[in-house]
């Protein structure tokens, strides 16, 4: 669960820092320096094309989008199995051996899958996209990342 969490919170610290404060300065200061309105409109055209992209919308970054997209229906699915457990527990013994393996088996997949996102973004920072390297190094800040993926080869 500190996986995902690590994963989640670096990953919106990405898309704050990345996605939407340093292209939105670029555009503040291409908008003061622009002499025409088509000069505007070129500055916002790029913005929003770098904001696409760096919010993992193109065809580039699709797929980092599906990784993400399937981490975040773990947790959603993580969430809804541990309420219902909760609900449904003894309240001497806690949760049931089922949702304790549903939830176990979640955690996996989950793991998995950052893995593999993992894999897959410091693919893409390698080949060039210079902010998925800023992503990839607050990920693998403490090498876990790097480390697991040499452990399970």
């Amino acid at each position: 669960l500190m996986e995902t969490r690590h994963l989640v919170s670096n990953i919106q610290g990405y898309i704050m820092t990345q996605a939407l404060w340093l292209p939105w300065k670029r555009l503040q200061k291409s908008i003061d320096a622009a002499e025409t309105l088509a000069d505007m409109r070129s500055a916002h055209v790029r913005y929003i094309s770098v904001a696409y992209n760096r919010c993992f919308q193109s065809s580039d970054t699709k797929k980092v989008r599906a990784c993400v997209e399937r981490i975040f229906e773990r947790i959603l699915a993580f969430k809804t199995r541990m309420s219902a457990g909760i609900a449904n527990a003894d309240k001497e013994l806690g949760l049931d051996d089922r949702t304790f393996q549903d939830l176990r088996d979640i955690i996996h997949k989950t793991r998995g899958d950052c893995r593999l996102l993992f894999r897959v973004m410091r693919a893409l920072a390698r080949k060039g996209f210079a902010p998925m390297l800023d992503l990839v190094t607050r990920l693998d800040y403490n090498g876990y990342f790097s480390g697991a993926l040499s452990a399970t080869r």
